[in-house]
């Protein structure tokens, strides 16, 4: 067959060769993008796995720590001794298997320091459980507390910087491919707008085809998100239990031994750091869940008036201690009388960042002063100022964003980085506001403005009542108290003793607690949620279907914080939900005021 034209059949042969390869280059490269992302994915779900085992077995042996320190049995401690080695040999075994993956420079030094930490906390806690052993438990409770509980505390933060570091790097791993991505189909489309006059329909197929790729690639990242979303709301939910369960015991039995008469001074000023430290931990935990609550829109605030001299005088009884520790003079007149539109405990959350911060990122022998001004009729201006190194405007502009923090210039102070963006959410739900006036190397004035009261002479309630209670005054009860965890079970048998004149009884399953609650039909019911069995809510169903027992209160006590806990627990139809640790004078309170219909 002759070809008269041969030119235009090259030409379309050419157009034709092109084409194809930019169809395949643009399959290829979707392909690729999806392959290594999966794997990235892959790889840093891998490491957070391992990195999650190494934190849950370095906590567990911590736990078993704390309850050989009330265990009497030497067969039960003996037993506990072992597990110890069970969750170091957990503990390795993970280490090892992540040291055989890709690390990065940075990762494989955070791990280094874990080692280290690790090679220096595990003999010492396997020392202090031998001491238990021993009988030496003054001994004991002295390293474990002074340094073993303080060691624990930095292999934590060693594991947590190294998932952060896993994070950073999958994120940039991640990101270049898709520019790698994004790069290549950038040369597909230029390739393509050369041939465009004599390949319109080809490179339509092609773009078409690209398109429906980058939908699924899009789709599937979508999804991703919404489950690591998820995902992340159960991680809340599972670390805020699994960390209150040892802190309820650190928190509660301190705050339990303060209610004794007798103590010496200096054992009591070592309870009181012991207390203040959980406390602290505490703190930064209801932070984290205090940010996924705003951010989920379910924060609320009672805005009502307040007595501002009131919140003024906790935050300074508070802060002052803080402040003498760490050598920074304090100018704080709560002597004010004034009547604002707040929420109590919010405005006293918001203000206590703000003095804190004054304190941790002050210079040393420097001043925090509080200052008071009134912006116009009606509202008022709070300032906290401090003589530390000053902010800079583009440090300023990031500080209310959640996780920034000034770590370039003061690396040694802890905390979340949410703290911040916690207080000005608080405030601005109370129709206030917060700022910073600051210049680098001469102090910051962070400030809170509230809206005044119209009825400044207002009746207000008085300041709480103090710590002790009189046990001659309190009407007598049976209480059934449900809860699997023997540390809890033994603090509030010591709670009730110590501090009322109610008959306890305990129940160790959630069927073994429901036998004796519908048997002894009690004048009040504490439930735990998470019993292994029989869970608390299916208790209080089966309660309220008795005839007998339907109206005996309940309360739940439990360590599920989060916001969806707290609100089924409304639901379920329990008469109060308090969350751990508990401290001693909310759970009395709470037993008092929850009284049976008869």
């Amino acid at each position: 067959m002759h070809i008269k034209n041969w030119r235009v059949l090259i030409i379309i042969l050419v157009v034709f060769l092109t084409a194809s390869y930019l169809i395949f280059h643009g399959y290829r490269n979707a392909q690729i993008v999806h392959e290594n992302t999966a794997e990235a994915i892959n790889n840093h779900q891998l490491k957070r796995n391992l990195l999650t085992t190494m934190y849950n077995a370095s906590q567990e042996r911590s736990v078993i720590l704390l309850k050989m320190h009330i265990e009497v049995d030497p067969f039960n401690m003996d037993d506990m001794k072992m597990q110890m080695g069970v969750q170091a040999g957990i503990f390795i075994q993970a280490r090892q298997k992540l040291i055989t993956l890709s690390l990065s420079k940075k990762e494989k030094e955070i791990l280094e320091k874990q080692k280290a930490a690790a090679m220096k906390n595990a003999p010492l806690q396997d020392y202090v459980a031998q001491l238990f052993l021993d009988g030496k438990s003054s001994e004991a409770t002295e390293l474990l507390i002074k340094r073993a509980i303080p060691d624990q505390h930095a292999m934590r933060d060693l594991i947590n910087e190294t998932i952060e570091e896993f994070d950073k790097d999958s994120e940039q791993l991640i990101e270049d491919i898709r520019k790698n991505f994004q790069d290549n189909n950038s040369i597909s489309l230029l390739l393509g707008a050369l041939l465009v006059f004599a390949s319109i329909a080809i490179i339509f197929i092609v773009m078409t085809r690209l398109s429906r790729q980058e939908e699924k690639i899009i789709k599937n990242a979508l999804k991703q998100a919404k489950r690591a979303n998820k995902a992340k709301s159960e991680f809340l939910s599972r670390m805020s239990h699994e960390l209150r369960t040892p802190l309820h015991a650190i928190i509660a039995f301190s705050d339990l031994i303060l209610y004794e008469k007798d103590l010496k001074p200096k054992l009591e000023k070592h309870i009181q750091h012991i207390n203040t430290a959980g406390s602290h931990l505490l703190t930064l935990i209801d932070e984290v869940l205090d940010l996924a609550k705003i951010e989920s829109g379910k924060l609320t605030v009672l805005v009502e008036p307040v007595k501002l001299q009131a919140v003024l005088e906790e935050c300074y009884s508070l802060i002052k201690p803080i402040a003498l520790n760490a050598g920074i003079r304090l100018s704080f007149d709560t002597q004010v009388d004034y009547i604002v539109n707040a929420d109590h405990t919010s405005l006293k959350q918001a203000l206590l960042n703000l003095l804190s911060n004054a304190v941790k990122y002050n210079r040393q022998q420097g001043s925090v002063t509080v200052s008071y001004e009134f912006k116009n009729d009606k509202r008022l201006r709070i300032n906290v100022i401090d003589t530390g190194k000053g902010i800079s405007a583009k440090q300023q502009k990031q500080l209310f964003m959640p996780f920034e923090r000034m770590d370039a210039g003061f690396g040694d102070v802890k905390g979340t980085g949410i703290g911040l963006t916690i207080a000005q959410q608080l405030i601005e739900m109370m129709g206030g506001a917060v700022g910073v006036k600051s210049t680098k190397g001469e102090g910051s004035n962070f400030w809170i403005e509230l809206v005044l009261n119209d009825e400044q002479k207002a009746a207000l309630p008085e300041l709480a009542p103090t710590r002790h209670t009189d046990r001659h005054e309190q009407q007598s009860k049976r209480i059934v108290y449900v809860e699997d965890e023997p540390i809890n079970a033994h603090l509030m048998s010591e709670i009730i003793k110590k501090l009322t004149n109610h008959h306890l009884v305990i129940a160790k399953t959630g069927s073994e607690g429901l036998k004796l609650i519908l048997e002894e039909l009690p004048d009040l019911v504490l439930l735990d949620i998470g019993l292994p069995d029989m869970d608390g809510y299916k208790i209080l169903e089966q309660m309220r279907a008795h005839p007998q027992a339907k109206k005996i209160p309940a309360i739940a006590v439990t360590a599920r914080a989060m916001m969806d806990d707290v609100e089924r627990g409304e639901r379920a139809g329990f008469d109060d939900y308090i969350v751990k640790p508990v401290m001693a004078a909310e759970l009395l309170k709470s037993i008092e005021l929850t009284k049976r219909e008869y």
